[in-house]
């Protein structure tokens, strides 16, 4: 079993009842290792819970893989990725 996750609710006890129902993998993606208004998905806030889960695979034998989203900020404070959705989004008369 695999479980991609951004960590938010992967406490203690989350990620010991996954790896007692043999889970294999955890993929933990975020955007950024500070936490930041404009990329939602940092590290910081869940390192506790990602110590626990590096620390954990030893004992129940699954693997972790860890992402972090390189991302540039542009001016005006969104990442170029989701100012370019917008523009899409306008063009293609989508809201956002």
């Amino acid at each position: 079993m695999y479980v991609p996750t951004n960590g938010r609710l992967m406490r203690r006890e989350v990620i010991d009842r996954l790896a007692d129902a043999g889970v294999a993998t955890f993929n933990l993606a975020v955007d950024s290792v500070a936490d930041r208004k404009e990329l939602p998905k940092a590290l910081q806030p869940i390192r506790s819970y990602f110590d626990y889960l590096i620390k954990k695979q030893y004992v129940y034998n699954f693997s972790v893989f860890f992402n972090i989203n390189i991302t540039r900020i542009k001016p005006g404070g969104r990442p170029a990725a989701y100012r370019n959705r917008s523009r899409r989004g306008d063009r293609d008369g989508l809201s956002h």
